[in-house]
């Protein structure tokens, strides 16, 4: 695979080259300074990745990402952002617009730099650089110029597009939901119908570095007009409100007499990631039974899938998000091949969904 690197920042971008260096199939066609330089490249080599700085002279990365396309350059991009509250309301805009996924910068206040860089922008972007190779679930959603022919398996339900006539007449005490790759954008969407109006708990893991998971919380406070926040360890869960589980802390819940209980804790990682969706529905259906509604939504891996089993055998209902308004298609795909769900819809018919269940208002 072809990559081209994209920051002014030549520690960065050295950095990036010796993560990469060793790295089967992976060929640096370019480093460049800033986005002109860039769009040179993109112009007259094919591109498979371009790994892209935020904030750069001459052309930055939001403006970088709006020319390749407005120039319909067939590429994916990575945006590699500085972990900064600041920064975010630029990360949402270029994955609303099409970026795969973002990566933050290693703190440059590190006394052994280039080691702790190295290690973890590999960490960082071996997984989505490599993903594609043993799994074509990156969708035409992200990918618009690309066709994927992987095929459903051959042991799983049809993909249902009216599954959501499942949900008729069940009431639900509670909400979880799973995301990932694409995550952030698609909450946005899928709870923007809730217009101030919550009669019940919703709880979220959403894969997303410190420290955006509470400017997460901030920006869906605003589009759903409902109370989010980034959950405390020992509060006790009250109806109205949207729990995020905060960056590198598992989120699971406790019962005590009867009342919820948030429990974080820093146990091991689960399917590489922490928080993991698993922990959050395997203890919420221990506590909510079948009146317990979950959602996984876009992302990569297989999170949510062991979670998602755990709901079902209590007798809740597990939704997935359907291939072709995902993101990237992996852990609503892994549910979907494990037969893991009762019904599949597009991200606008979940949020329809969602939005009257967290209402109270029956679907019918």
């Amino acid at each position: 695979m072809n990559i081209l690197i994209v920051d002014d920042s030549s520690v960065f971008r050295t950095a990036i080259k010796a993560a990469l260096r060793d790295l089967p199939e992976v060929k640096i066609v370019g480093a460049a300074p800033n986005g002109e330089v860039a769009l040179a490249t993109l112009r007259s080599t094919q591109v498979d990745w371009v790994i892209l700085d935020m904030e750069m002279p001459v052309m930055d990365g939001l403006e970088t990402l709006m020319a390749i396309q407005k120039e319909k350059i067939d590429t994916r991009v990575i945006i590699f952002a500085s972990p900064s509250e600041a920064s975010y309301p630029r990360i949402r805009k270029c994955l609303e617009l099409g970026a795969i996924e973002f990566i933050t910068k290693p703190n440059p206040d590190s006394s052994s730099i280039v080691a702790d860089s190295i290690a973890k922008i590999r960490e960082d972007l071996l997984p989505l650089l490599t993903y594609e190779k043993s799994r074509s679930d990156i969708s035409d959603f992200a990918l618009k110029s690309r066709q994927t022919n992987e095929k459903a398996p051959t042991d799983v339900r049809p993909m249902e597009k009216d599954s959501c006539s499942k949900l008729k007449n069940q009431k639900f005490n509670a909400i979880v939901i799973a995301s990932s790759t694409g995550g952030p954008v698609a909450l946005e969407n899928f709870l923007s119908g809730l217009n101030g109006e919550l009669s019940l708990p919703v709880f979220i893991v959403q894969h997303i570095p410190a420290p955006f998971t509470k400017t997460l919380a901030d920006r869906l406070a605003v589009v759903t007009g409902v109370p989010v926040a980034e959950a405390v360890h020992g509060e006790k869960v009250i109806k109205g409100r949207i729990y995020i589980a905060p960056a590198d802390y598992h989120l699971e819940l406790k019962s005590a007499g009867k009342d919820v209980m948030i429990e974080l804790n820093q146990r091991e990682k689960i399917n590489f990631v922490r928080p993991a969706a698993d922990p959050l529905f395997v203890t919420a259906s221990e506590i909510y039974g079948d009146r317990l509604l979950s959602f996984v939504l876009t992302g990569m891996g297989s999170d949510g899938l062991a979670g998602a089993q755990a709901v079902r055998a209590q007798g809740g209902h597990v939704m997935i998000q359907d291939r072709e308004s995902s993101v990237v298609w992996g852990m609503p795909g892994a549910v979907h091949a494990a037969n893991a769900y009762d019904s599949m819809a597009s991200l606008t018919d979940c949020a329809k969904v969602v939005a009257h269940i967290a209402k109270g208002i029956v679907v019918s």
